[in-house]
């Protein structure tokens, strides 16, 4: 049985992670300590230092911090969100998370009330139903990744612009073997339009996982399936509760974001990638597959100085 992870309150779970990724493209196409990385924002810090006493400024600036690469992960399963910034309202826009790109249903807010307090919906749907008004409004399409670092540590990766596309590209060729062996990033590869110009992670299938990699990676399944479980079942009850009100007055959240993504000023990546929920792997112990061909084993001793 897995050990739980969630914190609780009556009925209510949170997500497990604490740990949250993103992708920092750059502006200049050219690799440093502040572009073309991972970072990270720790929410467990976070929380301590505002528990402390210190500011919400303060307490970002400890729970923030960059990822050199390389990044060494095992695959535990992806959502589709929505990412992006609202000029209209100078604040971050996010959503709920779906798997079922064409049929579930979005619910787009805005970190600021139209009043300026709480968050607010500006729209709901399924993603081909408001993806125009998305696009006019800041909204971006997003992947959401979960997945278990080199170390055991269970963290999300969002990702969005041209990393989508990278990242659709490598899990369509590599999705049958993702339970058995890591994915690496060692390396990023420059993009440009125009003027701009950006970084984009390049992913490779690493090393075969051993007997206890997949042990921590079945571990952290379970706990992610006990709360997918539950925030699925919460976010059907939401959309039933919904439909049956006559007004779709935006409403407020209780939910906080500390840490809203920000553009990057890339192209936005609109198109649909398809969406997928790993199995359990307690019956691939010790049952291995070989890698695809033409694709080659990651290196064998890939050393991350990853803090979780």
């Amino acid at each position: 049985m897995a050990i739980s992870k969630f914190s609780e309150e009556g009925n209510q779970q949170t997500n497990p992670c604490t740990n949250f990724l993103k992708w920092n493209a750059g502006k200049t196409g050219v690799a440093s300590e502040t572009e073309g990385i991972f970072q990270h924002f720790n929410k467990k810090v976070y929380e301590d230092h505002k528990n402390a006493g210190k500011t919400p400024k303060e307490a970002g600036e400890q729970a923030n911090s960059n990822l050199p690469l390389p990044f060494k992960f095992s695959f535990l399963g992806q959502m589709t969100t929505i990412t992006g910034w609202s000029n209209h309202y100078d604040c971050g826009i996010f959503s709920n998370e779906i798997h079922d790109i064409n049929k579930g249903i979005l619910d787009v807010k805005v970190a600021k009330g139209a009043q300026g307090g709480g968050s607010a919906t500006i729209f709901k749907g399924t993603y081909a139903q408001i993806k125009d008004e998305l696009k006019n409004a800041g909204g971006v399409f997003a992947k959401s990744i979960y997945g278990v670092t080199g170390k055991g540590g269970l963290f999300n990766l969002r990702l969005k612009g041209s990393a989508v596309f990278t990242w659709s590209e490598f899990f369509n060729k590599t999705k049958k073997h993702l339970d058995t062996h890591f994915i690496e990033v060692n390396s990023v590869s420059p993009k440009s339009k125009g003027a701009m110009k950006w970084l984009v992670p390049v992913f490779t299938l690493g090393k075969k996982m051993s007997d206890t990699d997949i042990k921590n990676s079945v571990t952290q399944v379970d706990v992610m399936d006990e709360y997918w479980d539950y925030y699925m079942n919460k976010s059907q009850e939401s959309q039933e509760s919904q439909e049956s009100q006559e007004s779709q007055t935006p409403h407020k959240n209780d939910g906080i974001i500390e840490n809203p993504d920000f553009l990057e000023g890339t192209p936005n990546a609109d198109v649909p990638q398809e969406d997928f929920r790993r199995d359990k792997q307690k019956s691939l112990l010790n049952s291995y597959g070989n890698a695809p061909e033409g694709i080659v084993d990651g290196i064998e001793d890939t050393e991350d100085d990853l803090p979780f």
